[in-house]
């Protein structure tokens, strides 16, 4: 009855946001836990939140989301988002992602196409023949589930495809294996792998098997979920041919939580490759015969460490050297190599000769070279080849493109695909050969989007609470005047040294055909401005990221571009942390708060549904120096009694396989508790997607919130 009496008033305020309402939250009663970490005390009121398996606990969700609902689902604002949105997927009548190549000429792409919902494996040949390959609608139809394929990989020689395919939002997923030259699946499954998060499958280089990481536990509410993952390697055809081959005590002691997976370059190479993979931006990693791997002698040798500073896992292997990016002597990057007979990453040879303003984004070999993709302050991208007889030539792209995308080869071939996109720009893609264009390939129809034909890019730099330049994205109808006080959406993210690439988004351009304005805040902890940049940003330099995100914010307001009353702070994942600390620490500049699938509670992190890495970038509770810094970036920790925060919206997903939906449930006990604003705390739960949450309605929600509270 407290419930139905609830919502019953809720439906008499639900439109007046902003007015003098109290908004009845549901109760959860405090069970506070105090702890002291190295000097530090720490009281955690709603640590009992955590124990989801509590009835009350769920049932204190699920009255969040009924008071939530109400609101949200009958908000003309968020209804017009969505139905404005379903209108551009309508317009977006075919739509193909993901190229990959084999060694023999052949393309392989998903696509939608016209009038379906699911994407299609398709393979476009060196003849120019299209041939669909699998749909997912055939995968276990007497479960009645809808599949999606979410990877796939083809075999070196093209004679077979490994398709990854799972339930949207679940974190594992099932190999199906396709035999090409008769079409026809084989007659087993494998499970227990999620390639699409971990780094993929590898080909061996004869084409008669593949490599890929496996979980012993993919159940969330299991004990060991996703700890012990190994590497194996699978014999097609034969279903029991699947050994280990690289994982803890196999070559190296890996702690449970990291992930060794192992790559192959090309059909050429002679040696496996394997990584002890982490969130940091650096693994160690090993090497190994193949045909010795192959016939079990697991003679894994030392190839670098972490203080070699190779990034990631990109290395590629070509002619015995192993060619990688690294910022060990230029922050901004450089592709490097060294001889794999005389191994030295100390003095490797140089391959890349840019201006030094630039950052190396990726890079790809071919016959006649090498190619590079870099980027300006994140934002401004430029595609390069450096040829075999040392000179490097600026291929020019059509239009000015905010981000380059290469589509990996295996090093052999000439040319390659390159996919090109901005902020206001669709996608396109072309074959490069050499140092130019040869022609653009269009594998779906290109929608037009005449309601963006006024919209304006532009980029500039800010001063930061230090003095350093931060690099702001400005997208804003250029009918208007700049300095108009439009309601702006300032998104953020700076972590783990990712920068915030342009990229093509109807949906979210659709804000600002609305009326409004997005401002992009590439904040310190990401990388577009090279490694410095993420380390300036990160545990003992965490605070410059929301301290640059409080400049950008001041200067939107001096400029007129918007002002307190029209500001949205917006963040997804880790980027919360900087967002919610902004918002803590100066509440009066923003009007909303909102945040998807947040990681707002870090210095909880251990005590997760599997142990997380991320310490390696905000900081470990255990130790000494970090703690003090991890928990002071910690939102939920820092929120104040007696403040007026914003009106705020956060949207975990019950399904995200990497957060817990504790710390937003946590985050906004506190908040509702603590904000004594007249503006709405909501919480809004996702049922269906994992950690992406990238639905129209789910964005629709967000905007429509966000729309409804400044409009009133």
């Amino acid at each position: 009855m407290r419930i139905l009496s609830l919502l019953l008033s809720l439906l008499s305020i639900s439109c007046t946001a902003g007015q003098d309402v109290s908004y009845d939250y549901p109760r959860m009663t405090k069970q506070p836990i105090t702890e002291t970490h190295h000097g530090i005390v720490v009281q955690d009121d709603y640590r009992n939140i955590e124990n989801l398996s509590d009835s009350t606990i769920g049932n204190w969700f699920l009255d969040q989301g009924k008071l939530t609902n109400t609101i949200l689902d009958t908000l003309k604002q968020a209804l017009d988002f969505q139905k404005k949105f379903k209108e551009f997927n309508n317009r977006t009548k075919t739509w193909a992602k993901k190229l990959k190549q084999d060694e023999s000429g052949n393309l392989y792409y998903l696509k939608r196409p016209i009038g379906e919902y699911d994407f299609k494996v398709f393979k476009k040949d060196s003849k120019g023949i299209i041939t669909e390959i699998y749909d997912p609608k055939e995968f276990r139809p007497e479960l009645e589930n809808r599949y999606q394929i979410n990877y796939f990989q083809p075999s070196w020689d093209g004679r077979y495809i490994v398709l990854s395919i799972n339930v949207r939002g679940d974190f594992s997923s099932e190999l199906l294996i396709i035999d090409l030259k008769t079409g026809e699946p084989l007659d087993y499954i494998i499970d227990h792998v999620a390639p699409n998060l971990f780094n993929g499958i590898h080909w061996l280089p004869n084409s008669k098997g593949f490599t890929y990481l496996r979980f012993p536990v993919v159940d969330k509410d299991k004990e060991g979920y996703k700890a012990n993952s190994v590497s194996i390697l699978h014999i097609v055809g034969d279903k029991k041919n699947s050994s280990p081959i690289f994982g803890d005590k196999m070559g190296a002691d890996i702690d449970p939580s990291f992930f060794p997976f192992t790559s192959v370059s090309s059909s050429k190479d002679n040696y496996l490759i394997s990584y002890i993979a982490t969130v940091d931006r650096f693994y160690d990693a090993y090497f190994a015969d193949v045909d010795s791997v192959i016939n079990g002698n697991l003679n894994w040798k030392k190839l670098y460490g972490i203080k070699d500073k190779v990034l990631y896992s990109e290395g590629i292997i070509k002619e015995k050297r192993y060619y990688y990016i690294s910022p060990k002597f230029n922050s901004n990057f450089q592709v490097l190599s060294v001889d794999m007979n005389d191994i030295d990453f100390d003095n490797p040879r140089i391959e890349s000769k840019l201006p030094k303003e630039l950052v190396i984004n990726d890079f790809c070999l071919d016959a006649s070279g090498i190619y590079f993709s870099t980027t300006k302050n994140g934002v401004e991208a430029s595609l390069y080849h450096y040829s075999n007889n040392e000179t490097t030539t600026q291929i020019e792209i059509p239009f000015e493109a905010g981000n380059i995308e290469l589509v990996p080869n295996s090093g052999y071939e000439s040319g390659l695909y390159v996919e090109a996109d901005g902020w206001a720009v669709d996608l396109m893609r072309y074959y490069v050969r050499g140092n130019k264009i040869q022609e653009q390939v269009i594998l779906a129809e290109i929608p037009e989007f005449p309601e963006f034909a006024t919209i304006k890019v532009e980029e500039t730099e800010i001063k930061s609470h230090d003095g350093v330049m931060v690099p702001v994205t400005l997208v804003y109808d250029s009918l208007n005047p700049r300095s108009s006080n439009k309601p702006t959406v300032i998104t953020s993210y700076g972590a783990y040294g990712q920068s915030q690439e342009p990229y093509f988004a109807p949906r979210r351009l659709a804000w600002v055909a609305s009326g409004g304005v997005i401002a992009v805040a590439h904040i310190r902890g990401g990388g577009e401005k090279g490694q410095d940049w993420h380390d300036a940003g990160r545990i003992a330099t965490k605070s410059n990221s929301w301290k640059d995100i409080i400049s950008v914010t001041e200067y939107l307001i001096n400029e007129k571009i918007t002002s307190p009353e029209k500001t949205i702070l917006y963040s997804a994942s880790a980027g919360a942390i900087s967002s919610g600390m902004a918002v803590i620490e100066r509440p009066e500049l923003f009007k909303v708060f909102l945040s998807q699938v947040p990681f707002i509670n870090p210095s909880r992190s251990s005590a997760g549904s599997y142990k997380k890495t991320s310490y390696l970038e905000f900081g470990d509770i255990e130790n000494v120096e970090e703690a003090k810094y991890l928990l002071g970036m910690d939102p939920y920790l820092n929120l104040k009694k007696n403040v007026d925060y914003p009106a705020t919206l956060i949207a975990p997903s019950a399904k995200d396989d990497r957060l817990d939906l504790w710390e937003s449930g946590k985050f906004i006990a506190r908040l509702q508790e603590y904000s004594t604003s007249k503006y709405p705390i909501l919480l809004d739960v996702d049922l269906k997607d994992g950690h992406s949450r990238s639905s129209s309605e789910a964005l629709g929600r967000l905007y429509g919130f966000a729309k409804w509270v400044i409009e009133n």
